[in-house]
C-alpha cells in the first residue's frame, strides 16, 4: 500500500523532495537533482512548497517540545539543578559543549506583491549541541602558542575576516562571498599542517612509549552534534539549546562549556540558562586574538613593533596571564587619556585600545584557557564557526531572498534538522502523519466513530 497523504504524496517521496531543498544551492537546483538521481520531474515552485512546509512543521514541534521541557523545569524549586530529559541517552557524554553565534539572511516582505518587495538583511541566531571526547590532564596539554596564531600573514588574514564581519555593509554584494568565508574554513589548512607534524612525529617516536605519548592528540574529539536556528532572537535561541543540552545528555557530563564570542547576549544566555548547571564560560580565543592584534598595531611605531606586541601579549594569554595584559592595557589608556565612561569615535586612533580593553575587562573570567585545556574543553568557537558557513551555503547567495519571518524560519529549521546528526530529519519524516509506519485507515475510522459520536442524540 503506498499510503499516499493528502497532497499525493509517499512519505518517502516527501522525504526525498525536502531533503532536495534543504541541502542544494536553491530550489531550482534541488528540481535537477531529483530529476537526474531519482527520475522525478518535480517543479522547482513544488520543491519550495514541500520544504517550507516541512519547516513549519518541524518548527511547531520544537516549540511545543522547548515549551512543554520549560514549563517541567520552571515547577522545581530555583536551587535544584535542571532534570534530564526523558528522551537523554543512557551514556553522558564526557564532555558537553554548547556554543552560539549569529549569522545574516536576506528576507522580503512575506505579504508583499510577487517578487521582491522590501528587501532587507535579518540576523539570525544559530547554536550547537555537541558531545566531545577528551582526556582531562593535571598539567596544561598544550603550554605552547599554536603556530597559527603566531603566524604573521594567517594572523592578519583571520583578522581581517573579523572585521569584515563586524563592520562590513550589510547591503555590500561585492563582499557577499568572503563574508560567507567562515573562520573555520581559515583554519582548516594551519590545522592539517599541525596534524601532520604530529603526526609525523608520533611515527619517529612510535618506538619510543614515553615519546609517543607526547604528541598524542590533545584536540577533543567531536562525536555528535545537533544545531539550531531562529530569526527569534537571543535569548530564544538559548531557551531551545537549553532543552537541546538536556535531550542530548549534556547536563550529565562530567565536563561542560558554554562557548562564545564577547557579545553580551551570549552571556546573558548563559546566566540564564547554562550557569546553574555547571556550564564552564569559555570565550573564543580567536575573537580575542582580533582584539590583541588591532591594539597592538595601534600601539607600537612600527609593524614590527606591533607585531612583537601582538606575540607577547598572545603568548601572554594562552598560558593564563590575563591580568599582565589587562595591566599592560590600563596603563597605555592612562598613558593616551582614553575616557573610562565615554566611548571614542571610530576614527580617533585611541579606539582599538579602548575597545580591546573593554572587551578584557568585561571578559576576564572567562580567559582561564590553561584550565580549560586541563579540562579538555575546546578554547575557540570553531565548531559554531563551521556550523555558520554550513548554513550560509544554503541560506545566502546573490538574488536569494525568503519570505520574512515564516520563510526563512522555516528554511533554517529544515536546514538544521539537515545538519544534526541524531537522524532527526528521518525521524519527522518516520513520525509525521500519512507515514508507511502509521495505519491511516485506523486513525480514519476513530475519527469517524467520534464524530458519530459528537452528533449522537
Amino acid at each position: 500500500m503506498l499510503r499516499l497523504d493528502s497532497q499525493c504524496l509517499t512519505p518517502r517521496a516527501r522525504r526525498k523532495a525536502v531533503y532536495a531543498g534543504g541541502t542544494n544551492k536553491s530550489h531550482g537546483v534541488g528540481s535537477k537533482s531529483l530529476e537526474e538521481l531519482a527520475d522525478w520531474k518535480l517543479k522547482a515552485t513544488r520543491v519550495s512548497e514541500l520544504t517550507l512546509q516541512a519547516g513549519r512543521e518541524m518548527q511547531q514541534e520544537q516549540t511545543a517540545r522547548v515549551e512543554a521541557f520549560h514549563q517541567q523545569q520552571s515547577q522545581r524549586p530555583l536551587t535544584m539543578a535542571r532534570a534530564s530529559s526523558p528522551e537523554a541517552p543512557d551514556n553522558a557524554p564526557q564532555v558537553g559543549v554548547v556554543e552560539m553565534d549569529g549569522g545574516r539572511i536576506r528576507t522580503r516582505d512575506e505579504n508583499g506583491p510577487r517578487g521582491v518587495t522590501h528587501p532587507h538583511w535579518r540576523e539570525f541566531q544559530a547554536g550547537c549541541v555537541v558531545r566531545l571526547q577528551s582526556q582531562a590532564s593535571e598539567e596544561d596539554p598544550r603550554r605552547e602558542v599554536p603556530r597559527l596564531f603566531l603566524n604573521r600573514p594567517q594572523v592578519q588574514k583571520m583578522v581581517s575576516q573579523l572585521h569584515r564581519q563586524r563592520g562590513a555593509s550589510p547591503d555590500d554584494e561585492t563582499d557577499n562571498e568572503i563574508l560567507n568565508e567562515s573562520i573555520g574554513e581559515l583554519l582548516a589548512g594551519e590545522k592539517l599542517v599541525e596534524n601532520a607534524v604530529d603526526s609525523a612525529a608520533n611515527a619517529t617516536a612510535s618506538a619510543d612509549t614515553q615519546g609517543k605519548s607526547q604528541y598524542a592528540r590533545t584536540h577533543p574529539v567531536r562525536l555528535m552534534r545537533t544545531c539550531v536556528a531562529t530569526l527569534a532572537g537571543a535569548d530564544a535561541c538559548g531557551r531551545t539549546l537549553a532543552a537541546e543540552a538536556a535531550q542530548r545528555g549534556l547536563d550529565q557530563a562530567a565536563r561542560k562549556a558554554f562557548v562564545g564570542d564577547g557579545q553580551a547576549c551570549n552571556w546573558s544566555v548563559w546566566q540564564r540558562y547554562f550557569k546553574q548547571q555547571g556550564y564552564i564560560p569559555v570565550v573564543d580565543f580567536i575573537h580575542l586574538l582580533s582584539y590583541v592584534y588591532t591594539l597592538a598595531m595601534a600601539v607600537g611605531r612600527t609593524a614590527d613593533e606591533g607585531w612583537q606586541l601582538h606575540t607577547q601579549w598572545v603568548t601572554a594569554l594562552w598560558t593564563g596571564r590575563a591580568a599582565e595584559v589587562l595591566a599592560s592595557w590600563q596603563a597605555l589608556a592612562e598613558q593616551f587619556d582614553i575616557p573610562p565612561d565615554q566611548a571614542l569615535p571610530d576614527h580617533d586612533p585611541r579606539r582599538p585600545i579602548q575597545r580591546g580593553l573593554t572587551y578584557l575587562t568585561n571578559n576576564l573570567e572567562r580567559v582561564d584557557y590553561p584550565r580549560y585545556r586541563r579540562l579538555g574543553l575546546p578554547v575557540t568557537s570553531t565548531l559554531m564557526e563551521s556550523l555558520v558557513k554550513e548554513f550560509n551555503l544554503r541560506v545566502k547567495g546573490t538574488e536569494k531572498f525568503w519570505n520574512d519571518p515564516q520563510g526563512a524560519e522555516a528554511i533554517l529549521t529544515v536546514r538544521a534538522a539537515l545538519l544534526s546528526e541524531d537522524d532527526r530529519f528521518n525521524a519527522f519524516f518516520a513520525k509525521r502523519p500519512g507515514c508507511r509506519y502509521r495505519r491511516r485507515q485506523t486513525l480514519h475510522r476513530e475519527q469517524q466513530l467520534q464524530a458519530q459520536h459528537a452528533t449522537a442524540p
